[in-house]
């Protein structure tokens, strides 16, 4: 059950990113990432939504927590090099 309530947060939070919803998209990737803590997609898209409204320093937090549960994807190596992580 809590996987599948991660995805569907998940998936309502990358609608509201998707419209530039900043508002309503934070908490849903908080559900989600709660709700599955080792899934790097909510860490790393909640990553480009404090970027995309220029949170940089939460932007990098969020990288960061996606690299640590994998630090061996190539999406988040990459974000490791756009930050100067």
């Amino acid at each position: 059950m809590g996987a599948r309530l991660a995805e569907a947060y998940g998936n309502l939070a990358m609608t509201y990113h998707a419209h530039e919803l900043v508002g309503p998209a934070e908490p849903a990737y908080a559900n989600a990432r709660m709700l599955a803590p080792r899934d790097k997609r909510w860490p790393y898209l909640m990553g480009h939504l404090y970027n995309d409204s220029a949170r940089q320093e939460k932007a990098i937090e969020a990288f960061e927590a996606a690299i640590a549960i994998d630090s061996k994807d190539p999406a988040t190596i990459g974000e490791r090099r756009n930050t100067g992580a």
